[in-house]
């Protein structure tokens, strides 16, 4: 059932971005760049920050406040962990990879008139995670490379710029379950995105 949901959550995805490109309305395309905190199980895994993410975001506007859109991106933790056992020195390099693709809703308090405009969005659609710990020499020890479901709320601020560049930044609490089996690795992440803004 949960990959049945994977797949129409995908399906809904590629619909909405192919269908709100004929809308004749503002629409946001835009780079970011990501820092991700981990949360709950990630951080028993991994508590380093993330510095190393980036993400795709596309957005469109349905009406003066409300827009749909789709995002995807990429980020990387990483930490070593030592351990001693004795005169035994074990040590281990944690290294997590996460791609979400995610179809969105966002709600804007003003219209696209003004210059400053705060948002709630809610998120979802699926995440690819790849965990796994490996020894000095590369070794796998632990590994999960699976598909996880995810639902992510979001909050943040569109600010204009100069000429049709924006600025879109927003706080994502990225929430995820496993598909099959028990597992999920929640990390909070911040978006810094330059968006150029243009009418279809």
């Amino acid at each position: 059932m949960r990959e049945d949901v994977a797949n129409l959550t995908v399906y809904i995805a590629l619909v909405l971005f192919f269908l709100l490109t004929n809308l004749n309305a503002q629409q946001l395309l835009g780079l970011s760049y990501v820092v991700s905190a981990p949360r709950g199980d990630t951080r028993a895994f991994i508590e380093n920050t993330s510095y190393a993410g980036f993400g795709i975001e596309g957005r469109q506007f349905v009406n003066d406040h409300f827009a749909v859109g789709m995002t995807f991106g990429w980020s990387k933790f990483q930490q070593q962990v030592q351990s001693i056992d004795g005169n035994t020195v074990t040590i281990e390099d944690h290294l997590l990879d996460s791609f979400p693709l995610l179809f969105n809703g966002s709600y804007f308090l003003f219209k696209e008139t003004s210059e400053f405009r705060p948002y709630a969005a809610l998120n979802s659609g699926v995440y690819f995670i790849n965990a796994r710990t490996t020894d000095p020499k590369d070794f796998k020890i632990f590994q999960d490379k699976s598909l996880y479901f995810g639902i992510s709320p979001e909050i943040g601020m569109l600010a204009e710029m100069f000429n049709d560049l924006n600025l879109l930044l927003f706080l994502r609490y990225n929430y995820n379950i496993k598909f099959s089996g028990p597992g999920k690795y929640p990390y909070l992440s911040i978006h810094l995105t330059l968006v150029s803004v243009s009418i279809l």
